[in-house]
């Protein structure tokens, strides 16, 4: 009976292991996965509500480049995006949501608990930045076309957990904040800034790691109530 039951046990560490490994092992950093196996049961695939931040980019232009260049040639053309900016996001312990085309979807503080996840994305939108100049450098150098890229991120309560139909589902989160995060994206295009967009509840966060500049005050779609909204300059020296 014994035995029976430490084989039992070590099934089902295998199984949990491998089921968090086929779900995040592209979405999250090696480190991150294997705390996650190590510790299935610091989160929940069910459904819980966690503070987080959620980040939002996507490429402003693309459509003119899209009428030039050849399907296959524009997924190459979009790896040159997606690829050193996901692995800058994971690197600082951001889980990869989803992609939708040229839009990143990226959450800190998720799966895994992290208290710094708000000053962790906003680092993940400096660095970006120069890979993302280099790229619009690319753009220009080759097609002859301008483009630029929008960022925002918001942090807030979200509901974080599996989502989906019964056969086809996805770890992700949902809330307020998160809609919040996509129109700091949006309007980002707007004031043409080339630095990631915040507001005003993540301000207090991360005032002390990275420079921050009053840019406007912005009535969102749903709101009654204009809220402030930052320029991330760049993060501190110290």
């Amino acid at each position: 009976t014994y035995l029976t039951i430490i084989v039992m046990q070590f099934v089902r560490a295998y199984r949990e292991k491998r089921q968090v490994r086929g779900i995040f092992s592209t979405m999250v950093s090696p480190a991150v996965l294997k705390v996650m196996e190590e510790n299935p049961d610091k989160f929940s695939l069910t459904g819980e509500r966690k503070p987080a931040t959620t980040f939002f980019s996507k490429i402003d232009g693309i459509g003119s480049v899209t009428k030039s260049v050849a399907p296959d040639e524009l997924t190459h053309l979009l790896s040159f995006y997606l690829t050193p900016n996901s692995e800058i996001i994971m690197d600082y312990d951001g889980y990869i949501d989803k992609y939708e085309g040229h839009v990143i979807m990226a959450d800190f503080g998720v799966p895994l608990d992290d208290a710094d996840n708000p000053w962790k994305c906003a680092f993940a939108t400096v660095e970006q930045k120069l890979d993302i100049e280099a790229f619009n450098y690319f753009v220009l150098a080759k097609y002859g076309l301008k483009v630029a890229v929008s960022m925002g991120f918001n942090s807030g309560y979200v509901s974080a957990g599996n989502m989906g139909s019964e056969r086809k589902f996805q770890y992700t989160v949902m809330g307020d904040p998160v809609n919040v995060a996509a129109r700091f994206m949006a309007a980002n295009f707007i004031y043409e800034s080339p630095n990631s967009l915040t507001g005003e509840e993540t301000e207090p966060l991360i005032r002390d790691y990275v420079h921050l500049r009053l840019l406007d005050k912005l009535l969102l779609k749903g709101k009654t109530k204009p809220i402030r909204i930052f320029d991330v300059m760049g993060w501190k020296p110290d």
